[in-house]
């Protein structure tokens, strides 16, 4: 179907995918008792999404491969986890440590946090689709989330910039954020990720245009 019917029905699939993916995040990070369950679930969502960008023109069953990919990852995202929690936890204790110092150093000392507090969750941005789209050590996804964050500034704030944005307008917009509050800024991220990898590592494979969807494979 072509025309504006046919964008229109493109559009609809598109929502309706975005929604049951969003859905499956919910259910799956409950399922891991919550926080236990948030680092996987969150990675699903982004091999899934990956999945159908390069699998472009190709349906899959969006369940069964949501599961596949969060019980796979279950234990290394969860360990991912902790280790970003801990840094998160020193950055909290040094500016509590921080707002008790007086004298000339204390703002610039609170300049350097604010910077790697900013790195720091860019780099965690930069976790999810790096660890859908390879495959590395785990130490490794954490040192090439940092590198990437410092080495691709301006591409890395504009990620920052457009995660925020979507929140910003979902805020806005009444029952948007529990239906696309994960599945929608994922798929930003990741067509935005793909421009950076290419950049980095012209040999990567990523596809021109699209999500392919999800629903029954052909017989």
């Amino acid at each position: 179907m072509r025309g504006w019917a046919g964008a229109l029905m493109r559009a609809g699939e598109w929502v309706v995918r975005l929604a049951c993916l969003n859905f499956l995040w919910i259910l799956f990070t409950l399922l891991g008792v919550g926080i236990l369950g948030l680092f996987p679930a969150t990675a699903a969502v982004f091999s899934v999404i990956r999945k159908g960008l390069v699998d472009e023109g190709k349906t899959f069953p969006l369940f069964r491969t949501f599961w596949s990919f969060y019980r796979a990852d279950w234990i290394p995202m969860n360990i991912l986890m902790l280790v970003y929690s801990v840094m998160g936890l020193g950055l909290f204790l040094d500016f509590r440590l921080v707002r008790g110092w007086e004298g000339a150093a204390q703002p610039w000392v609170v300049l350097f946090l604010v910077f790697a507090l900013s790195v720091y969750l860019l780099s965690l941005i930069h976790l999810f689709p790096l660890y859908a789209h390879y495959r590395m050590k785990l130490h490794e996804y954490v040192l090439q989330s940092f590198l990437i964050t410092l080495y691709r500034p301006l591409s890395s704030a504009l990620m920052g910039g457009a995660v925020y944005l979507m929140y910003a307008a979902m805020t806005w917009l009444p029952g948007t954020l529990p239906v696309f509050a994960v599945s929608l800024p994922a798929v930003v991220v990741m067509a935005l990720s793909f421009r950076t990898f290419r950049s980095i590592d012209p040999s990567t494979a990523i596809p021109s245009t699209g999500w392919a969807g999800v629903g029954k494979k052909h017989a």
